[in-house]
C-alpha cells in the first residue's frame, strides 16, 4: 500500500486524466436533433399541403412512366424504348398533371 499524505496522489491523478475531445460535446448536441419518423412524415405532409400542384404533377408523371415501363417489359416483353417512355413522361406531366390536375 502506498501512503498518500495530504491526498497529493489523487490530485495529480485527476490532473493527468485525459480529457474527451470537444467534438464529443458537438456529437451529443447533434444526437439530440435527430428527427423521429413521425416528424419526418409530418414535414412531408406539410410540404404536400403547401404544394399540392407540384405534388400532383410529380405523382402523375412518375405513375405514367412506371406504367409505360411495366407495359414494355412485362406485357409486350420487349426491350425498353427510351423515346417512348419520354413521350409518356411528357404526356403525364403536361396532360394528366398540369391540365387535368390544374
Amino acid at each position: 500500500a502506498v501512503r498518500d499524505p495530504g491526498g497529493m496522489l489523487r490530485a495529480s491523478a485527476r490532473r493527468s486524466r485525459p480529457r474527451a475531445p470537444r467534438s464529443f460535446g458537438m456529437l451529443r448536441a447533434s444526437v439530440r436533433r435527430i428527427h423521429t419518423p413521425a416528424q419526418e412524415v409530418s414535414w412531408l405532409t406539410a410540404w404536400i399541403n403547401n404544394n399540392p400542384f407540384k405534388f400532383g404533377v410529380g405523382v402523375t408523371t412518375t405513375k405514367t412512366v412506371c406504367a409505360d415501363m411495366f407495359v414494355q417489359k412485362v406485357i409486350e416483353k420487349r426491350d425498353w424504348d427510351a423515346r417512348r417512355t419520354m413521350l409518356f413522361a411528357c404526356f403525364g406531366f403536361s396532360f394528366q398533371g398540369s391540365f387535368q390536375y390544374g
